[in-house]
């Protein structure tokens, strides 16, 4: 997983790699992707979202996409 010794800009305390789902609206459609990864502080509740963590929830986010493609042709079929 993610390394968590990255401390909150607002407080300094030691940040948590946190998964959430989170509910996007993708090619109009509202759909759930889960296991999107941020950092949080414990302290203060601080989010902070690394370049390599949005490198993977992009990679989340587009494989959804992929899949919702490949419901609609299979629905369209």
């Amino acid at each position: 997983m993610y390394s968590t010794s990255t401390k909150c800009p607002r407080c300094g305390y030691f940040m948590q790699t946190v998964a959430t789902t989170q509910q996007l609206n993708i090619k109009g459609t509202l759909t759930e992707v889960p296991n999107m990864l941020h950092l949080q502080c414990p302290s203060c509740g601080s989010q902070v979202e690394t370049p390599e963590l949005m490198d993977s929830n992009g990679a989340l986010v587009l494989d959804r996409f992929r899949t919702l493609l490949t419901e609609e042709k299979s629905e369209n079929s």
